[in-house]
């Protein structure tokens, strides 16, 4: 569930005077709009998957290791 979606259902019980389903209604409609914006634009993308970062300390050990082997 996303923070709008959250949001949206909470105020469905907290709006006075029954307002509070028409304001979810109106609230998750709009986040559905916006998902199938973005997913109808993603559909036209080639997606290159990402790197994979290493960590510092990883890094830093492989370096240490070369440094080692080179003065045995």
């Amino acid at each position: 569930m996303s923070t709008m979606e959250a949001v949206a259902r909470a105020l469905r019980f907290l709006e006075p005077e029954g307002t509070g389903a028409e304001i979810e209604e109106t609230m998750v409609g709009v986040l559905r709009a916006m998902v199938a914006f973005q997913a109808e634009h993603l559909q036209h993308r080639v997606m290159k998957p990402r790197l994979k970062m290493r960590k510092k300390k990883d890094l830093k050990k492989d370096e240490e290791m070369k440094r080692g082997v080179g003065l045995g």
